[in-house]
């Protein structure tokens, strides 16, 4: 009689026991290292240092430049940059003390902020200056350089009323009760407040002239389309130059002043020259 063989329970027949792990496969916990050239480990290694380096080079430079950016800021906007002392240069009629006046610079304003543009629109506003330069000078300085308007004429609405001094744009320099040795355009209008214009066109055909015959000239009058000038002298060579039209002067006028030095050299005197027609003069 067969006897029949008791199996444990729970083990499978056939199957390992624990101390009979299958050759070549891990038992638990084992972990697979993946097989990685040390070669090519150190050069990611290496890699990974040099970024780092990089960042930290990057870092310290951004770091400088705003220290030196905030540190220039904190100077410029201290007392060691400001505004000291205010010098005006090119001044002859009008009083130093009017330039700055006009520029209108706070004492202690930063010398590195200024706003030099504005600053020159406020002097050129100024009725006798034409131009200003503003500069400045570390550490303290600020430099103000002015040219002054030349005046050529003056307007007399009525005699014995008040006069405006006119310069070859027709600006108004200034206004007064006495005539200066200079030009009296005649019939421009009333004179007008400092700052003002005053028949431009006039006074650029006056500038247009050579500095010989406007220094001659008396009076300029415009009437019927035509100017015409009136010389001081004593006696002149001609008592009037008649321009004509108020176009071409500086040739008329060039042609005016040979035909006057002519008439000096030769010792004689007319009544008027007539440049009207700078090609074809008339004098009588």
């Amino acid at each position: 009689m067969d006897t029949p063989i008791d199996t444990p329970t729970g083990t499978p027949t056939g199957t390992p026991t624990d101390g009979d792990a299958p050759t070549g496969t891990p038992t638990v916990g084992d972990a697979a290292e993946p097989n990685v050239d040390p070669r090519m480990r150190d050069r990611w290694v290496a890699a990974r240092r040099e970024e780092g380096r990089k960042r930290l080079r990057i870092f310290v430079i951004v770091v400088c430049i705003l220290s030196v950016i905030g540190l220039g800021y904190v100077v410029a906007n201290s007392s060691l940059l400001g505004v000291d002392h205010v010098r005006v240069r090119g001044v002859t009629t009008v009083p130093a003390a009017t330039v700055t006046g006009a520029a209108a610079i706070e004492p202690g304003s930063p010398l590195l902020f200024l706003d030099t543009d504005a600053i020159e629109r406020r002097v050129e506003a100024i009725p006798q200056i034409g131009n200003a330069t503003v500069d400045t000078e570390l550490p303290n300085t600020v430099v103000i350089t002015v040219t002054e308007r030349t005046p050529l004429g003056w307007v007399q609405a009525v005699p014995g009323g008040p006069i405006a001094v006119i310069d070859g744009t027709g600006r108004v320099l200034r206004t007064g009760t006495e005539p200066p040795a200079l030009t009296h355009i005649v019939g421009a209008g009333a004179p007008v407040a400092p700052g003002r214009s005053l028949a431009p066109d006039r006074m650029r055909a006056l500038a247009e002239l050579p500095v010989a015959l406007q220094l001659r000239a008396e009076s300029l009058e415009f009437a019927a389309g035509a100017a015409t000038i009136t010389l001081r002298g004593a006696p002149p060579e001609a008592k009037q130059v008649r321009l004509g039209s108020l176009a071409g002067m500086a040739e008329k006028g060039r042609v005016a002043a040979a035909i006057l030095e002519d008439l000096r050299g030769r010792g004689q005197q007319v009544e008027f020259v007539d440049v009207s027609v700078p090609s074809a003069p008339v004098t009588r």
